[in-house]
C-alpha cells in the first residue's frame, strides 16, 4: 500500500497564508469565499494528496 501524507487544515492555512476558517470553507465548498481562493486551496489539497486530520 502506498504511504500518504497527512496534513491538517492548519498546515494548509500556514502554507497558503490564510486562516483555518478559510481553508475549512474552501474544502466545504462554501459560497462565503471567492471562487479564486476556493480553487487555490482545493488545488493545494489535491496536489499534496492530503488526508486531512
Amino acid at each position: 500500500m502506498k504511504d500518504q501524507t497527512s496534513i491538517t487544515m492548519k498546515d494548509i492555512a500556514r502554507d497558503l497564508g490564510v486562516s483555518i476558517a478559510t481553508v475549512s470553507r474552501a474544502l466545504k465548498d462554501s459560497p462565503r469565499i471567492s471562487a479564486v481562493q476556493k480553487e487555490r486551496i482545493q488545488k493545494y489539497a489535491r496536489e499534496h494528496n492530503s488526508i486531512l486530520m
